[in-house]
């Protein structure tokens, strides 16, 4: 299968599906609508995806990056149907090279218990030191 790496904002409803497919927001789907999912990436300033040669939406990363020195992923979701083939860590990739030069910029994100060990074996080194505000209920 083909697959092509780009940045670009899909329609919220689109954005929406994929990651309620993925199982990214399998705990909080009654809270969360297409137009919430879709502010939240509007108001990022680092959207990338994986789609396949027929224009079918296999992943999204959505980041927030400063294109100098730091990227934050916020998400990444990649469909069901498209796992265990490298989609995940090659949007990881091209996100970072889409950020700024990637000698210079550092990825942080911070993993859901479930998907530790996939960044684990893909390579990403974990940080002790990260902190968070969590007012989340």
């Amino acid at each position: 299968m083909s697959i092509h790496y780009i940045r670009e904002r899909p329609a919220h409803q689109e954005i929406f599906d994929l990651l309620v497919q993925s199982g990214l927001f399998a705990n909080v789907t009654a809270t969360l609508t297409p137009s919430i999912v879709g502010h939240a990436f509007d108001g990022s300033n680092l959207v990338t995806s994986a789609r396949s040669q027929d224009g079918r939406l296999l992943g999204l990363c959505r980041a927030l990056t400063d294109f100098s020195r730091h990227c934050f992923v916020a998400t990444l979701a990649v469909h069901p149907s498209a796992k265990q083939q490298g989609i995940g860590k090659a949007l990881l990739h091209f996100t970072h090279s889409q950020a700024g030069d990637p000698s210079k910029i550092v990825v942080f994100l911070h993993s859901s218990p479930d998907a530790v060990g996939f960044y684990e074996h893909i390579g990403l080194v974990r940080e002790a030191n990260c902190f968070s505000i969590n007012n989340v209920s």
